[in-house]
């Protein structure tokens, strides 16, 4: 068996960054009656393309992918004072995130079962806005806990749509196989296919897209708002303190372009009462496979 130099030196980084402290915000812990989370967004693109009023500052998140973010936030304990409006994601399969959801909130909405856009292989953000709005008013003693996909691939700007295989990978939802030829945009930008602006460019017209959104979400809410993201991103920096490059957003990989997230505070009068009560659903193992097999198109593989 031939081990890549790459791979080993990934594997290595990880195994560093592991043995590294990581004293990374637990967001359920700190002081919101509602946390809108943009995934996959630095602090440094928000900074730069942000017009909601408020109190910004750059915080650590405690990993560099949502299921590490997810795992460290929430193993082992219980929000049944929170309902979360979420994005894809395969919560009751360990081979992505050893955590249930379900259990752990008053009620997990998924936005994607309704409203998943078949042709980007993603949830725009304008369905994403209006659940969350829907859940603030169904569950006015909750806090909300919404959850946008963008600026996190598939890209779906005007530039995004000019890259093959932007962000997203093609699997059958029958058989879980992977069917797409291509390179994901990650293995393409690392692989000089595409140019670095390029990718900067597709990630920021996601940004774009969905920062008017969270805007209009925030004057619709009531209580104190937050906003910020659940880990960064990478366009090729080198893994200090390895001369190595990353792409994406790797796991158990903590630089400071993956774990340095924007935390937003937006002014806010009066706050909610907020009351904690059991869970209301759980999942059918059709709506579990279903959950899978769009968690597969996001490019988690």
């Amino acid at each position: 068996m031939i081990i890549r130099p790459r791979k080993m030196a990934m594997y290595v980084a990880k195994k560093y960054f592991d043995k590294m402290s990581n004293d990374g915000i637990n967001f359920m812990d700190e002081d919101w009656d509602n946390c809108i989370i943009i995934d996959a967004c630095r602090y440094d693109t928000f900074k730069e393309k942000n017009t909601i009023p408020g109190d910004l500052k750059a915080r650590r998140s405690k990993g560099s992918s949502t299921f590490e973010v997810f795992e460290k936030n929430f193993q082992n304990s219980t929000h049944h004072d929170t309902v979360y409006i979420t994005r894809p994601l395969c919560n009751t399969t360990k081979k992505w995130c050893k955590i249930d959801l379900d259990e752990i909130f008053h009620e997990v909405i998924d936005v994607w079962e309704k409203d998943w856009d078949e042709d980007y292989n993603t949830v725009r953000p304008e369905p994403v806005k209006k659940s969350i709005i829907n859940a603030h008013k169904k569950y006015p003693n909750k806090r909300i806990l919404g959850h946008f996909i963008q600026p996190h691939q598939p890209f779906i700007g005007k530039t995004g749509e000019k890259i093959t295989e932007r962000g997203m990978r093609a699997y059958d939802h029958v058989t879980g196989q992977e069917v797409s030829t291509e390179k994901s945009i990650w293995e393409q930008l690392e692989d000089g296919d595409v140019a670095t602006e390029t990718v900067w460019t597709a990630y920021r017209e996601n940004l774009e897209l969905v920062l008017p959104h969270v805007s209009e979400l925030c004057k619709d809410l009531s209580g104190k708002t937050i906003v910020t993201s659940d880990h960064g991103n990478m366009f090729g920096e080198f893994m200090w303190p390895f001369p190595i490059r990353g792409y994406g957003h790797p796991p158990n990989i903590h630089t400071k372009e993956l774990i340095t997230v924007p935390w937003l505070e937006l002014p806010s009068k009066k706050r909610r009462k907020i009351k904690s009560e059991e869970p209301e659903l759980t999942e059918s193992p059709e709506e579990i496979q279903d959950k899978t097999d769009r968690l597969s198109a996001l490019g988690y593989y």
